[in-house]
Formats: C-alpha cells, sequence, structure tokens
C-alpha cells in the first residue's frame, strides 16, 4: 500500500475527560457516507463538528451541539403541537374501540421524534468509534480495494429524501387523515430521520460483505497460504461487523419496535376496515402502506444483518474448504483448520445492545408474534362494550 494514496481524513475521539482527544486517520470511507453525515447534521442528530478531512473533537459549547439543541426543541414542540390535536380531536372523540385504534396507530409514529434524539445521542460516541475503526483496517489491509464507491449513490439519495419525504406525508395525509398539512409536518421529521438510519445500515453491512469477498478472494488467489495473517484480518472484519449492532443498537431497537408495532395496529385497522366498513375508517390504501412500509423496513434491517454474519461467518469458511487444498503442506493444512476453528468460535454477530440479535429468525418471529397480537386486539375487541363508550364520548 502507497502512503501517498492515503487520504488525510481524521476523525477525533476521546478516551477519558482527563486524556487529550486521539487522532485517527480514516480513509475514504469517512467521504463516502458523509451525505448522510450532512443529512443526520441537517435534521439535528449528529452534535459533532466536521470538515473535508473528518470529525473533528467534541465540544458542548461549540455550534454543532447549540443548533442540535435548538433544532431538537423546534421539533419536539411542533411534534407535541400535533399529537394533542389527534389526541384531543380524534382519539379522545373516537366513536369506538377500532377508531381509537386507528388514530394511535397514526400518531405512532411521530414517538421517533422524541426518541431518535435520545437514542442518538448515546449511540454518537459508539458511531464515532465504529467509523474510526475502518482505519486500521482499509488502510492496512484491503486499502482501496474496500471500496464500494457508494459516495454518488449517497448523494442522490440524501438529495431526493427531503422531497420523497414530504410527497409521501402528503399522500398518507390525503389517504389517512383529514389533519393539516401544518399538523403532518412532524411525520416529514419522522420520516427522514428513519430513512437515514435504515440506508446508513444497509450501507455499512453492504461494505463490510464487499471486504469479505476481497478478503476471500486475496486468500484463494494466494493459494491458503499464509493463514495466520489472513485470520488476524478476518477477527477484525468480525469485530467491524459486531460493531454496527453497537454503533446503533438504542437506535435501531427502538425503530424496529415502533416499526413493529405500526405493522400490528395498521393491520388491525386494515382487517377492520375491510370486515366492519360501516364502524371505521374506510382508508384501506394508506392504512396497507404503512403496514407493508413498515414489514418491509423490519425486513431490510433484519435480512441485512442476517447477509452480512451468514457471509463473513460460515459461507467464509465454507467457501475456503471447498477450494482446491491439495496442494498444501501439513503445516498449511493445519493453519486453515486453525482458521476454520477461529470462525467457528468467533462468529460475528449484529445485536441490538446484546439483547437481541438481527438476522431473519427475528424478522420470522416478530412476524409469528404479530400474529399473536393481532388476534388479542380483536380479543379486546369483542369484550369492549360500545354503547357505554359512545355514551361518555357523548356526555
Amino acid at each position: 500500500m502507497k502512503q501517498g494514496s492515503m487520504s488525510k481524513a481524521w476523525i477525533t475521539t476521546s478516551v477519558s475527560h482527563n486524556k487529550p482527544y486521539k487522532k485517527v486517520p480514516v480513509k475514504k470511507y469517512f467521504q463516502e457516507i458523509k451525505p448522510l453525515i450532512l443529512l443526520q447534521r441537517a435534521f439535528g442528530k449528529l452534535p459533532y463538528s466536521f470538515n473535508e478531512e473528518g470529525f473533528a473533537p467534541f465540544k458542548l459549547l461549540s455550534f454543532p451541539v447549540i443548533y442540535t439543541i435548538i433544532f431538537i426543541v423546534f421539533q419536539s414542540t411542533w411534534t407535541v403541537y400535533s399529537l394533542c390535536i389527534i389526541i384531543q380531536e380524534k382519539i379522545h372523540k373516537a366513536p369506538s374501540y377500532d377508531v381509537t385504534l386507528y388514530w394511535v396507530s397514526i400518531g405512532l409514529f411521530l414517538l421517533l421524534n422524541f426518541t431518535t434524539p435520545m437514542t442518538k445521542w448515546i449511540d454518537i460516541r459508539k458511531f464515532v468509534h465504529h467509523v474510526s475503526s475502518w482505519q486500521d483496517f482499509q488502510n492496512n489491509h484491503l486499502d482501496a480495494e474496500l471500496g464500494a464507491n457508494l459516495s454518488l449513490t449517497l448523494m442522490i439519495i440524501s438529495v431526493l429524501l427531503l422531497p420523497i419525504a414530504s410527497v409521501f406525508v402528503y399522500c398518507q395525509s390525503y389517504l389517512l387523515t383529514d389533519l393539516s398539512l401544518f399538523v403532518m409536518v412532524p411525520y416529514i421529521f419522522s420520516f427522514i430521520e428513519t430513512g437515514v438510519i435504515i440506508i446508513h445500515w444497509g450501507v455499512v453491512l453492504y461494505e463490510l460483505r464487499i471486504a469479505s469477498r476481497t478478503l476471500l478472494s486475496k486468500i484463494i488467489m494466494d493459494g491458503c497460504r499464509q493463514m495466520s495473517t489472513y485470520r488476524r484480518t478476518w477477527l477484525e472484519l468480525s469485530k467491524l461487523v459486531s460493531g454496527v449492532g453497537e454503533s446503533l443498537g438504542h437506535t435501531g431497537l427502538v425503530i424496529s419496535i415502533v416499526l413493529f408495532t405500526t405493522f400490528v395496529l395498521a393491520m388491525y385497522a386494515l382487517l377492520s376496515s375491510l370486515f366492519e366498513p360501516a364502524k371505521t375508517c374506510n382508508h384501506v390504501w394508506g392504512l396497507l402502506i404503512n403496514a407493508v412500509l413498515s414489514l418491509l423496513c423490519n425486513l431490510f434491517l433484519f435480512n441485512a444483518a442476517h447477509r452480512t454474519t451468514q457471509e463473513v461467518g460460515p459461507d467464509f469458511s465454507c467457501k475456503i474448504l471447498a477450494s482446491d487444498l491439495t496442494h498444501l503442506s501439513q503445516v498449511e493444512m493445519n493453519e486453515i483448520s486453525l482458521m476454520v476453528q477461529t470462525i467457528s468460535a468467533n462468529p460475528p454477530t449484529v445485536e441490538y445492545l446484546g439483547f437481541v440479535t438481527v438476522n431473519r429468525s427475528l424478522f420470522v418471529s416478530l412476524v409469528s408474534n404479530a400474529v399473536t397480537y393481532l388476534v388479542v386486539l380483536i380479543q379486546f375487541k369483542a369484550s369492549a362494550p360500545e354503547k357505554p363508550v359512545k355514551e361518555e364520548v357523548v356526555q
């Protein structure tokens, strides 16, 4: 690797309050995800300064922190106003159990405007650390071969995300509610913030799969020799995979829970609209879009994590063993055996805070639980006294 080819991007993190900040060079990964970083800054989710070279040290009294606080207060105030309108005019005056749940499902997504700022502040240092950890891996192991060249794609997505969110919220407002656009604006914030997290999650895991394929091709081209060096490289790659869940753990967990709850309530409202249209809101298309989109977002999160852990873990060792090993000596075969044992003993996992493993099995579990909760909601509906509720609302 040529030293001149290295970019001069830097990221700064603090080891403790009593120690100076440590500068760590980042290669082009920071530049690649910079459109997403700019978008997070614009929506008050990144209280770190940065320039063309990378992040600067965190300072409490700085423009990014002040801007973040002001934006969060502005966003939260607008969200509280919208929720008050929904609660007072819709939920409190709902004539039935079904309509109440319908408006609860509409207002639920706004809760992300309160939870996301908090979880991002909790995750931000781990996020910065995860970005910095790419330095050693890219510069010392795979260098420029690692790049997936997603800068232009991410730039286009970042530019289009605001108009797409605005159009989507406008269409959903027309299909689902009779609320004014002023009340619906906070949904744009929720949509963009959720979209940025999901896109970043997918990009990071895609980059890790590219790194795994690059490393595997190097091993095979080298005839499966020098496995001790490649084993150390793989261990660092495995740490990067596990670091994804740590760097976005709180935020990702909250988003998945809200998406799951939105799916359950939207499906219940959709079924009620189909089977009892006289008693419920007949906004079938809007509910269907909400349910499908919530389900697909969780599917994307879980599937991306599953594919990456499989490709870096079990599939990686299987492809090594499937290559031609007849020309290797006994010592080299022992190194391969040790490599396979290392992969088996240290499988890469993506977890939410170490509690939940993010994979396809989690998606299947959520779908099965959704069916259970739908049955529970139907049972509550069957036992709910409709007429007394209406009389109380009239009074």
